[in-house]
């Protein structure tokens, strides 16, 4: 390897971690000569090389071999690639239906197939080529249907891939997507209206008899799995915030369009108190500006003090849990009292009547300071 071509080959390896991450192609060439020192000519000539040996990649090239159109690919390093990295090189390499540009765009899908053995991962790469060719012929039909037909009778896969796939030329639009199904119980002309995080919870309160004077929205979509799980909360928010929504009547005779609920003014979220569940508010009130968090809440907060709380750790499903960014004053003082232990909504086990009505008043989180 010549000099000059090194030192070009090291700049690019600066640039994008080693070849981990691709590099946008706007000013890459004036940054290699920056980062080299080395003329326009000679960096020019080394990455004309370096592109001729497939070292350097880009979907699309200008009328000059040195002027990338797109995202650019650095090889990894030999002794960096993976085996699993390598093994869908191979694969993409092998099938001849496809173009370079197509490897390309499906490269990235090579890490989500890791575990797959090298036979299926070239029978789900003919799947894609086939989807592709044949797509106008399952438009509008629903996404699983198409993922489970195509891809190794996996429903989930399509949607796992969407991003290499879209690239790919796949128009994952024209599927439909998971139906979305909210449960619903109350009386026709609800006192106030509470969206409620966890499904176990949501019946609680029902048996309670709790949804003669207020409206329960919950939400369910794992088939009859129902077990406590942080995509509770974030599958409330996106089956609220959907165009399209089923929605199922658990008790009384609540109003059959979701939309009249939603726009209630007394309009209130309870969760779990941990980080997410204030995340998922937080998100939820830009779409449902009134919503506030519920007086349910209260006896959650003296349940933190009083010792029966929990880390955020795996075995209770809250590993990974982070603080992130709120605009809800509210919501800021709660994930920042909650910040090191947490306490599940299941906790709450009466008082729906008494509190079902109110939200959560700030002289409940006077003079009290973070649990750690």
């Amino acid at each position: 390897m010549s000099v000059t071509k090194k030192i070009v080959l090291e700049a690019l390896y600066h640039l994008s971690d080693g070849g981990k991450h691709k590099l946008r192609p706007t000013g890459l060439f004036q940054r290699l000569i920056k980062w080299t020192k080395l003329s326009q000519l000679d960096v020019g000539l080394a990455l004309q090389t370096l592109r001729e040996e497939g070292v350097v990649k880009s979907a699309s090239w200008g009328s000059s071999p040195t002027c990338p159109q797109a995202m650019v690919e650095i090889q990894l390093r030999e002794k960096d690639v993976p085996e699993w990295a390598q093994e869908w090189n191979n694969v993409l390499a092998s099938n001849d239906r496809i173009s370079d540009a197509d490897r390309q765009a499906l490269d990235s899908a090579g890490e989500a197939l890791q575990e797959f053995p090298q036979e299926m991962k070239a029978r789900l790469l003919q799947g894609l080529v086939d989807l592709r060719n044949n797509q106008q012929r399952f438009q509008g039909k629903p996404q699983y249907l198409v993922s489970a037909r195509h891809l190794l009778g996996a429903s989930k896969l399509l949607d796992r891939l969407k991003g290499p796939a879209r690239e790919f030329g796949i128009d994952i639009d024209s599927f439909q997507p998971s139906p979305k199904y909210l449960a619903v119980a109350g009386p026709p002309q609800p006192l106030a209206v509470i969206l409620v995080e966890n499904p176990n919870c949501f019946e609680t309160a029902i048996r309670a008899g709790a949804s003669k004077q207020f409206a329960w929205i919950c939400t369910y979509g794992f088939g009859v799995a129902n077990e406590k799980s942080d995509h509770d909360g974030a599958m409330l928010q996106a089956n609220l915030t959907h165009r399209v929504t089923h929605v199922l009547t658990r008790e009384g005779n609540p109003p059959k369009n979701p939309s009249l609920l939603l726009r209630h003014s007394n309009l209130f979220f309870w969760g779990d108190l941990d980080l997410m569940g204030m995340a998922i508010f937080d998100r939820l009130k830009r779409h449902f500006p009134q919503l506030k968090l519920s007086a349910l809440y209260e006896p959650m907060i003296k349940e933190l003090f009083a010792g029966r709380s929990h880390p955020y750790v795996g075995c209770v499903g809250k590993k990974g849990q982070k603080a992130q960014r709120l605009n809800d004053p509210m919501a800021q003082r709660l994930a920042a009292l909650c910040r090191g232990r947490a306490v599940d909504q299941e906790i709450v086990y009466d008082g729906f009547d008494k509190l079902g009505m109110h939200p959560l008043p700030a002289s409940a989180l006077d003079g009290v300071e973070s649990i750690s």
